[in-house]
């Protein structure tokens, strides 16, 4: 069972905008501030993430490149190969309240990370 989510099109429009004007200017810099939003958003998720088992803060896991970042978070049930724990704690379901922690971690360190590009690029023109 794979679930996906989609992401605000004009947050990502725009995160793209910037990301695209200070990789014209500085590729390097560009590339730090993705894995530095990586770095922390996983760090934040896995601190937030809901502790039973420990299963779900060990499976929060970052992968990036150059140019991108991805964080996930899948639990599966041992019982229930096909039960997504970690979908269940974010968002809840008809018996169990949600406990979110993932998402808002990602939203908080996006805003940063946007705030961090404009003074990068700032920095760069001068």
């Amino acid at each position: 069972m794979k679930n996906e989510f989609s992401v605000n099109e004009n947050d990502l429009r725009k995160l793209n905008q910037k990301l695209g004007k200070l990789f014209a200017i500085d590729k390097s810099v560009a590339s730090n501030l993705i894995d530095r939003f990586a770095i922390k958003s996983e760090y934040d998720i896995v601190k937030d993430a809901p502790v039973d088992t420990g299963n779900l803060r060990s499976q929060v896991h970052k992968k990036t490149n150059d140019k991108e970042a991805l964080i996930e978070s899948q639990a599966f049930s041992k019982l229930n190969p096909t039960f997504d724990y970690a979908l269940v704690q974010e968002f809840g379901s008809s018996r169990r309240k949600p406990k979110p922690y993932f998402w808002n971690n990602i939203y908080k360190n996006y805003n940063v990370l946007l705030l961090r590009i404009d003074k990068a690029i700032k920095k760069a023109i001068k």
